[in-house]
């Protein structure tokens, strides 16, 4: 959990956070707190790599999130880049948004090579005006981009290989 003002840097530089997928466990959770950077970390086996709840104009960047249940998971949050990650064999979704707007989704790797069936690249619900640009999508066993229940997203100049379905509205 990040604890303490808005306005946090983390620089992992290229450390990791391991876990043991535990049930409900937080690689980095950052509630409630607006301008975060997290980069250059490897997350693994968590239950979520990286979190952001009601967390605002904040950049997630250059991270590995691999075998985790959900690489990413972002609630209420709006105005955020998630950029030049690498989501490898999350169990479930490798990027997540619930109830979030004005997101940005860039030049990001899915690869789920491997994983049981159900996992999607990206899922959104309830989430609006995001933008999904130059991400590639290789061997997703659901679905690489599902938007549910979501409106005005623009989901241009992605790769998609070898997924079972592409793109689901």
């Amino acid at each position: 959990t990040i604890l303490g003002a808005y306005n946090i840097f983390l620089d992992f530089q290229v450390h990791s956070i391991i876990g043991n997928i535990i049930p409900f466990s937080l690689g980095v959770n950052a509630a409630n707190k607006n301008n975060v950077v997290i980069k250059n970390c490897e997350i693994v086996n968590f239950s979520v790599g990286i979190s952001l709840s009601s967390s605002n104009n904040s950049l997630i960047s250059n991270n590995i999130l691999f075998a985790n249940t959900q690489g990413l998971g972002m609630v209420s949050s709006k105005n955020n880049i998630i950029e030049n990650n690498n989501l490898t064999k999350n169990l479930n979704t490798g990027i997540s948004l619930y109830q979030s707007k004005n997101n940005s989704i860039l030049s990001n790797f899915f690869d789920f090579t491997s994983i049981t069936f159900g996992a999607d690249g990206i899922q959104m619900s309830a989430s609006n005006d995001t933008l999904i640009l130059n991400n590639t999508f290789i061997n997703i066993d659901n679905v690489a981009i599902h938007l549910l229940g979501s409106n005005n997203n623009t989901v241009t100049k992605n790769n998609l290989e070898s997924n079972f379905r592409g793109i689901q509205i």
